[in-house]
C-alpha cells in the first residue's frame, strides 16, 4: 500500500484552552495524507469557532456541528463520514508528537494485514517535550493468543481507544462501536477489540501526549453517574468472558473492579452482585489469588460497620459492669 489516507476523529466540546495546540500537532504531522474530522459536540465556548476557523486554513479538516450526544455517539459519527483507509482516533485537548503518523504507519507499508499499530503515551500536566528516542524494537502480534496475552498479562496493549492506528475495515467488519451514553467506554471498547484481533504492531516510542485538565469526563463527573457506567461495562464482560483466557481476563478485571468497589457500592448494590459472578468464576478456575482479593475487598467495605458494632458492644459491656458495680 501506497500513502494510504488516515482519517482522524476528533470529538470537540468545550476545550478552547486546549484546541489550537491539539489541532496545530495534528497539522503539523510529517505524514501528509490526512483526513481530520472535527466533531463539535454542543460546545458552549469559542470550540467551534476554532473548529471553523482551522477548516479555512487546511482542506484537510472538515468539521461537523452537532447537539450534544456524548463522547461515544460523536465517535460514531466519526466513523460514520471518514473514507480514510485507516482511523486515529485522538481527543481534542491532547497533542501528539510530529513523527506519530509516520513512526505508527511504517508497518502497514510493509503488510496491509496489519489490523493496529499502537505508539506508547506520556501523562503530563501540560504538552511538554520528552526524550521520544527509540526504547525497545516493535512487538509484533501474531495471533488473538497473543493479543489476549500482551493485553490481560503483560499489559502492552492499552485499554485506551486513543493512540491506536486502526484498519477502518477492521472497525467496520467487527462493529467495533461505542456504547452510547457510556463513560470510560475504553473499557468495554478494547474488551471487543481484543476479541477480534489477529495481526498487529506495538511500539514503545512515545508518541501520544495525555494532557491532565480539569473539568476533563474523567475529573468532571460525579461519582454515582461514573459506577452506573461501570454496572453495565462489567456485567457485559463478565456475560462474554472467553474461556481460553479467562484466569488471565480475571486478574485483569478484578483489579480494577476491587479498587472501584468500595468507591461505588454505596451507590449501586448491583456491585454485590458483580463480585458474586467474579467470586464464582475465580472458584472454577481455581484463580485464588482472585478469591482472596475480593474477599479483602468485601471483608474491608464492611470493616466501619464492624468497628461501630464492636465499639458498641464494648460501651455496652462496659456500662453494664459499672451497674453491677453500683
Amino acid at each position: 500500500m501506497v500513502n494510504p489516507l488516515i482519517s482522524f476523529i476528533v470529538p470537540v466540546y468545550n476545550v478552547e484552552l486546549y484546541l489550537e495546540k491539539s489541532l496545530d500537532s495534528i497539522l503539523n504531522q510529517t505524514y501528509k495524507n490526512l483526513e481530520i474530522i472535527l466533531i463539535d459536540d454542543g460546545s458552549t465556548d469559542q470550540s467551534g469557532s476554532i473548529c471553523d476557523e482551522y477548516a479555512t486554513k487546511d482542506h484537510r479538516i472538515q468539521v461537523v456541528h452537532q447537539e450534544n450526544k456524548g463522547l461515544s455517539a460523536t465517535r460514531n459519527v466519526g466513523i460514520s463520514l471518514i473514507t480514510g483507509d485507516y482511523i486515529y482516533f485522538m481527543d481534542s485537548d491532547d497533542e501528539i508528537i510530529s513523527t506519530c503518523i509516520e513512526t505508527l504507519i511504517t508497518p502497514i507499508l510493509m503488510d496491509e494485514s496489519i489490523e493496529m499499530v499502537q505508539g506508547n503515551y506520556v501523562y503530563c500536566p501540560v504538552a511538554v517535550p520528552v526524550d521520544n528516542t527509540k526504547k525497545n524494537p516493535p512487538l509484533q502480534i501474531l495471533s488473538n493468543d497473543d493479543a489476549n496475552l500482551h493485553y490481560y498479562k503483560y499489559r502492552t496493549i492499552h485499554v485506551s481507544v486513543w493512540n491506536k492506528l486502526l484498519k477502518r475495515s477492521f472497525v467496520i467488519d467487527n462493529q467495533l462501536l461505542f456504547r452510547d451514553k457510556l463513560l470510560f467506554e475504553d473499557h468495554l471498547w478494547s474488551f471487543n477489540l481484543i476479541k477480534h484481533l489477529q495481526h498487529a504492531y506495538v511500539y514503545d516510542d512515545d508518541t501520544y501526549y495525555y494532557i491532565m485538565r480539569h473539568g476533563s469526563i474523567v475529573n468532571g463527573t460525579d461519582v454515582k453517574t461514573q459506577g452506573g457506567s461501570f454496572v453495565i461495562t462489567y456485567r457485559e464482560i463478565l456475560s462474554s468472558l472467553t474461556s481460553n483466557h479467562e484466569k488471565n481476563q480475571l486478574v485483569f478485571y478484578v483489579e480494577g473492579f476491587c479498587n472501584r468497589y468500595m468507591l461505588y457500592r454505596p451507590y449501586y448494590r448491583e456491585f454485590d452482585v458483580l463480585l458474586k459472578i467474579f467470586l464464582r468464576n475465580a472458584l472454577d478456575y481455581g484463580c485464588w489469588t482472585v478469591i482472596m482479593k475480593l474477599c479483602f475487598t468485601y471483608l474491608i467495605e464492611k470493616i466501619p460497620f464492624g468497628l461501630r458494632l464492636l465499639r458498641l458492644l464494648r460501651n455496652s459491656k462496659a456500662l453494664m459492669m459499672s451497674k453491677k458495680k453500683r
